[in-house]
């Protein structure tokens, strides 16, 4: 009975053993593909445990530069039912030949007839549909209207956008003539409302139709610059860089401006021609 105590006693040793051994791997394997993909996963803040600069390829490094730039920020917005309103006549015989679906019409174009005249153009417009009905046609027309939206647009921006604001609207990939109407008439719920008037001179918007809203908040030239994968965010919300020290690097607090879609401007910390690390695309995963 000792005997088999003890050899009972010998296979619990070993469970335990080997449970331990398991439970490691069984922690690991489930990160491992992300590791495998961005081995740098686990250096999320550079000063506790960044990767060595040597691993950093000298084409990732770039230069704390000056040039010009410009701040932007943008919104879609749904062109409302109240605009775009399609245009419908009745026709006794139409030109099938001239009316297809999206041809665009000249005002005083001759459509066809109805009842017993030629039907002409009045003013500009998109044919969006001719149907033909028992007594003839019906004819779909979308004329020349303006065009206003509400875009909206977050509060920080609030006192930026005004009177003389660059202003570009895009909708399928072309550009809308924009103009700003009025701008922070009410602030609710950390936004507000600018209103602008658009110009479809080619008859492309419809109700409902995403129209891409862009303004210039700011332009400032000559002012020193780095890329926005140069540029790391710690804990406490603040900003920084690896700058290149020899053959090391330092993490530098900087202060940030306004920034575009690539650089960011930097007004301390940095002098122009410092060599900083662009590892953003291995240090946030």
């Amino acid at each position: 009975m000792r005997a088999l105590r003890m050899s009972l006693s010998g296979v619990k040793s070993i469970k335990r053993k080997f449970g331990k051994a398991l439970l490691l791997p069984l922690l690991i394997l489930p990160a491992l593909p992300g590791l495998l993909i961005n081995p740098y996963r686990l250096h999320l803040y550079p000063n506790e445990a960044a990767a060595a600069p040597e691993c950093v390829d000298p084409g990732e490094c770039s230069e704390a530069v000056r040039r010009d730039i410009e701040e932007t920020v943008s919104c879609s917005v749904t062109i409302p039912e109240t605009c775009c309103r399609v245009k419908t006549i009745g026709l006794d015989s139409a030109r099938t030949d001239l009316l297809k679906v999206g041809a665009v019409l000249s005002p005083g174009c001759a459509a066809g007839s109805r009842r017993g005249e030629t039907y002409r153009i009045r003013e500009k417009s998109r044919v969006i549909g001719l149907d033909q009905t028992g007594n003839g046609y019906e004819l779909s027309l979308l004329g020349e209207q303006e065009i206003r939206i509400a875009a909206e647009f977050p509060e920080q921006y609030l006192n930026r956008i005004g009177p003389g604001s660059e202003i570009k609207a895009y909708a399928y990939g072309t550009e809308l003539q924009a103009e700003l109407i009025s701008s922070g008439r009410k602030v609710e719920d950390g936004t507000f409302l600018a209103d602008i008037r658009l110009a479809d001179p080619g008859l492309l918007c419809r109700a409902g139709t995403a129209v891409q809203v862009s303004v210039v908040t700011e332009r400032k030239e000559d002012v020193l610059c780095v890329p926005l994968d140069c540029l790391y965010t710690d804990r406490e919300g603040g900003h920084y860089v690896l700058r290149r020290v020899e053959d090391n690097y330092e993490r530098v607090p900087v202060r940030c401006g306004i920034r575009d879609r690539e650089y960011c401007e930097i007004c301390g910390g940095l002098e122009e021609h410092d060599v900083i690390f662009g590892m953003a695309d291995y240090a946030d995963g």
